[in-house]
Order: C-alpha cells, then sequence, then structure tokens
C-alpha cells in the first residue's frame, strides 16, 4: 500500500512475497516511501521495492519500442534484453515492463550465475507506482541453460558447435549483437519446466500483477 496525494493505492502482489520491515539506507537513491519485498526458492532470491513516481520518470506506457531503443543503446557488455511488454491490466490500468538479465561478475572478474532485473510501472487512479525487482540465481547456477542446451541440440540434431552459433539472440533484433544477450534456454516456453528459476520468477510476478489489478 502507497500514498500519495494523500490517497492510499494498493498494487496487489503475490503472498508469497513477505513485506520487509528494516528501512533501505539513506543515500542510496532509494525514496523514503519506498517498500520492500522478499522471497526465495531453491534457485532464486527475489527482491522488490516498490514506490510511486512521477510521469516523467515513468517508462512510456503506449511505446514500448522506445524502451526497447533505450535499452539496446545503454546495454553494456554484461547485460542482455529479455522482454518488453506493456497493455491493460484485469481492471483497464496500463501497464509497461522490461525484464533485462545481468551477469553476475565478482571481484576474481569470472562469471558468477545472472540476475534479471524486472522494472513495471502501473498507473492508478491517482499515481504511477513503481516496481523494480531483482531475481537473482541461487545454488547451482546454470541449469536451465545446460538442459535446454541438450534438449535444443537432440530435437534439431545438431552438434554443440552448431547450437552455439544459434543459441544467443536478441528478442526484438536479429542483427543486435552487443553485451550478453538473451539464449534460446531464457524463451518464456521454457518456465513451466524450470518454475523456481528467477526468470520464471520474474515472468511469474508479472502476470500476476497484471491478473490482479
Amino acid at each position: 500500500s502507497l500514498r500519495k496525494g494523500g490517497k492510499k493505492e494498493t498494487l496487489t502482489l503475490p503472498p508469497q512475497y513477505q513485506r520487509l520491515k528494516k528501512k533501505f539506507p539513506e543515500g542510496i537513491g532509494i525514496p523514503k516511501n519506498a517498500v520492500g519485498y522478499g522471497m526465495r526458492t531453491e534457485a532464486a532470491s527475489c527482491l522488490l521495492i516498490s514506490y510511486p513516481v512521477t510521469e516523467e520518470a515513468s517508462m512510456p506506457f503506449d511505446n514500448p519500442q522506445w524502451v526497447i531503443d533505450e535499452q539496446h543503446q545503454a546495454m553494456g557488455d554484461n547485460e542482455g534484453l529479455i522482454e518488453v511488454a506493456s497493455g491493460m491490466t484485469a481492471s483497464g490500468k496500463p501497464y509497461i515492463y522490461e525484464i533485462v538479465k545481468h551477469r553476475i561478475v565478482a571481484d576474481d572478474d569470472l562469471p558468477h550465475g545472472v540476475e534479471y532485473t524486472f522494472n513495471i510501472n502501473v498507473r492508478m487512479e491517482n499515481s504511477i507506482q513503481f516496481i523494480n525487482g531483482s531475481f537473482a540465481e541461487e545454488g547451482t547456477t546454470g541449469v536451465r541453460d545446460s538442459i535446454c542446451m541438450a534438449i535444443y541440440s537432440q530435437a534439431n540434431n545438431l552438434s554443440m558447435e552448431e547450437v552455439m552459433k544459434d543459441w544467443f539472440k536478441d528478442p526484438y533484433d536479429p542483427t543486435y549483437n552487443r553485451g550478453f544477450l538473451m539464449n534460446q534456454s531464457e524463451r518464456s516456453e521454457f518456465d513451466e519446466k524450470f518454475p523456481s528459476h528467477p526468470l520464471s520468477e520474474a515472468r511469474a510476478l508479472a502476470r500476476f500483477i497484471v491478473e490482479n489489478n
């Protein structure tokens, strides 16, 4: 529940997300009225931060291509675009969201799994609500990639070398080749096989928000 202009407005979240009691530290750019929620599975650590934003700070509800273009321009070597979607929630509220992946690189400069950032804006009656979600791999990393790569190789009768040629691909521009591109295992049809994977959890949250608000 969040307040703007004296009126309380609420985005309904899945019940497994527990509200965090601790306040966020000052000086890290998170507003004082932000509310945090957390959830863990055997394969994912999930943290949400929610607060109202201005029209200027929101992604444009009617222009998902602008969000795609902005991400393509800003993408670093360890980032890749997974998904951008917009539309109306079940009760007719406009929404837009993006999912971006990040390669987790530690002090040893080696990859240590993947984290997915989920950002959504929902236009409420008197405010625009924003949720930033971080969904990080827990436990053994890369399981989804390995299993899906083997399935993809067998289904298409391809060698691993041939699979790798087509494995990484931007979902919106096949000519875009910068950064840590989305791979075939991250397609939404594989979420059902790996329901507790961080990307599956990010997409599940997006669906829940759209269907329950």
